[in-house]
């Protein structure tokens, strides 16, 4: 026997019911209130229609909420009273929360006692205990089902009961209110009566259930009648033939904690129960379809978190079943108007589920589907995001594209090598340009560059017209990139609208390429120089252009720009730029002096800027470079600043010196000489 009040507020009042000058209330444990008496004392007396009662007599009960107690009542008859249809009635006054420490409420009818003389016990509390059932304590399957129907099932609109006996129902009775949670507890009611009339349909509001005590044996029509339960009863009912708390009932007792109107929800309690102890757990348990049941019936997140989060997560954390990982996802995702009732999962056991996603099986037009309602919204989406980056193809984000922009948009920010997949080289231009023309694709600067980048290789005059017309400076870049890595495919389609970009506004264009001077260079050759947006070009920025590329090496498309370069500076006459000017004669002089195999297009630049007077040795370009140096030395009086730059160039010196002799000697060249100050 285990004692269950450790302090006073557990134990249990009493008081009792008899007759003395009518049926009243003759002693209590408590000062109890006059509403209360009056609610016990028509419920204490004699049940309508109970003729003959047996010794055992028999039980009802009902909450009284203004006192947190729970008024259960055992009714004998008072044989020995001269007067007939007497009855004694001893009500235990339980509290509310002792119902969470009885496991078999049968117990109670230990504290019952019937009145043999002096009645001053029952002014006394009782304490509550424990005491185990005895293996004779026999129930009905049939009769559980009865009560859980009437109780429980929402259908049933009947709440009267027909049994044959009063004691005949009572251990069910038991077994019902004990299987039930705390708070089921202390709400049940129940009664009995001997006739059903019009008094008794007006108590049915007020009782959960009331047994009627019939004449005999029920007929075999209404035996009938009580088969073919529903299945959450048969569990139920089923469950309830167990001495000892099962499974189902710890289960309904955790959760039910949780639960508004729990009457009404217990049936999806046990088909959550049933659900999960037996398809859930298999190997191909639909998860989703638990998680449906769950946020279909219980509407707030109080009630349905406890039950994922046990249900579900932990369960999968341990067992990681990828199907079922896939599902508990997919399900977050598609059912945004249920976030509120689903437990945040954490960024650890995200993660979790992203790697064993990863690695699985997953069929990519089932990602398709999920990703044409995603938007990036939370985490759950990212997760799929994070999937499908790795998982889906050129093709599938081709097909997201028309059907979710964001949705193909963030993947394609995600995972860029998606693109470079060989499909997109091979598509149409109606197809290309039908891509770029969705508005998220057309505003993200990053993705067109990186279209274009993978697309020069088709040399598709249309694909490179529609990004010419609509993306030009992303049109450039990605040919100045093609240069810089020198690639060998052609792109004759592509490099003539590029260069028709590029003139427009060169220096802008060319400092996407400063340090590749070969890049450079190559466009410079390629484009007109003479227009006037070429030729107007500050001298200032060739000027810084050659400082930063002062080593180029001298190539074919090198020794036209420093021609060019040249020509510019030696027309300026600008003391600041003789560094600058001696470093690119040198270069000009060594490569005219070396390759006789020279480039025409860079002699013609320096043709029109370089000193010529009449035929003279105009034939010898190394002679007109020197003499234009010299030229520049002695008309600007700088000419120890220049030849301080060229005083390492021996040979060049030599030269030098051998051109003014020549000239001197020379007196049919006397204007020539007049000029360059050497008379």
């Amino acid at each position: 026997m285990i004692n269950l009040a450790e302090n006073k507020e557990l134990l249990i009042d009493q008081c009792i019911f008899g007759y003395s000058d009518g049926h009243r209330l003759l002693s209590c444990s408590f000062n109890i209130p006059e509403k209360i008496v009056s609610l016990l004392l028509p419920i204490s007396d004699m049940a309508p229609g109970i003729m003959n009662l047996d010794n055992d007599g028999y039980i009802s009960g009902l909450p009284i909420p203004t006192i947190k107690k729970y008024a259960l009542i055992r009714t004998w008859p008072a044989y020995e009273m001269k007067r007939p249809g007497c009855v004694w009635s001893h009500v235990l006054f339980i509290p509310f929360e002792l119902f969470s420490s009885i496991n078999n409420l049968a117990t109670l009818n230990e504290h019952f006692n019937k009145p043999a003389g002096n009645l001053s016990k029952y002014s006394e509390k009782i304490t509550p205990f424990y005491h185990d059932i005895q293996d004779n304590y026999k129930i009905s399957q049939d009769k559980v089902s009865d009560i859980i129907e009437c109780v429980y099932d929402k259908n049933t609109r009947n709440n009267i009961i027909d049994t044959p006996t009063l004691a005949n129902i009572e251990n069910e009775i038991f077994a019902f209110w004990s299987h039930q949670w705390p708070k089921l507890r202390r709400s049940f009611s129940f009664t009995f009566t001997g006739v059903v009339d019009r008094q008794t349909l007006k108590i049915t509001d007020k009782n959960d259930i009331i047994f009627h005590l019939t004449e005999g044996q029920l007929n075999e029509e209404k035996l009938n009648s009580k088969k073919n339960k529903s299945k959450w009863i048969s569990t139920l009912s089923q469950d309830m033939m167990k001495e000892q708390p099962s499974e189902l009932r710890n289960y309904l007792w955790n959760y039910g904690k949780y639960i508004n109107g729990g009457r009404r929800k217990i049936k999806h309690l046990i088909d959550i129960y049933n659900t999960c102890t037996k398809d859930y757990t298999s190997k191909n348990g639909s998860v989703y379809d638990v998680l449906h049941l769950i946020t279909d019936n219980f509407s707030t997140p109080n009630e349905s978190m406890p039950l994922i989060n046990d249900y579900i997560l932990k369960s999968l954390i341990h067992k990681e079943n990828p199907n079922q990982l896939f599902e508990l996802v997919t399900f977050y995702i598609k059912n945004k108007n249920k976030i509120d009732l689903l437990p945040i999962i954490s960024e650890k056991y995200l993660e979790k589920i992203k790697n064993s996603l990863l690695v699985a099986n997953v069929d990519s037009s089932i990602l398709l589907s999920i990703l044409l309602s995603c938007s990036v919204n939370n985490i759950y989406e990212k997760l799929i995001f994070d999937i499908s980056a790795k998982k889906l193809n050129t093709k599938d984000i081709i097909y997201l594209l028309h059907k979710n922009e964001g949705a193909a948009l963030y993947l394609l920010n995600r995972n860029p090598d998606i693109i470079c997949d060989p499909v997109i080289k091979h598509l149409s231009a109606r197809h290309i340009i039908q891509i770029c023309s969705v508005e998220s694709i057309r505003n993200n600067i990053d993705i067109i560059s990186r279209l274009v980048t993978y697309l020069l290789p088709t040399n598709d005059l249309d694909i490179a017209e529609f990004f010419y017309q609509k993306y030009p400076k992303q049109l450039v870049a990605a040919y100045i990139d093609y240069l810089n890595s020198r690639f060998t495919f052609d792109i004759s389609s592509w490099e003539s609208l590029a260069l028709s970009v590029i003139e427009q506004d060169f220096v802008t264009y060319t400092s996407l390429s400063v340090n590749n001077i070969e890049t450079i260079a190559y466009i410079f050759d390629k484009i007109d120089y003479e227009q006037p947006s070429i030729n107007n070009i500050a001298i200032s920025h060739w000027l810084n252009f050659f400082r930063h590329n002062r080593h180029m090496p001298l190539t074919n498309n090198t020794i036209v720009l420093l021609s060019y370069i040249y020509s510019k500076l030696i027309s300026q006459n600008d003391r600041n730029s003789s560094k600058e000017i001696v470093l690119i004669f040198i270069s000009l002089h060594s490569y005219f002096m070396k390759d006789s195999d020279y480039n025409h297009k860079a002699w013609a630049i320096l043709n029109k800027s370089l000193p010529r007077f009449h035929e003279w040795k105009s034939w010898d370009k190394c002679f007109r470079l020197r003499l234009s140096i010299l030229k520049l030395c002695l008309n600007n009086n700088y000419e120890n600043v220049m030849f301080d730059n060229l005083k390492a160039e021996k040979e060049i010196i030599k030269l030098i010196n051998q051109d003014i002799k020549s000239i001197k000697e020379n007196s049919d060249f006397r204007d020539l000489l007049w000029e360059l100050k050497l008379f």
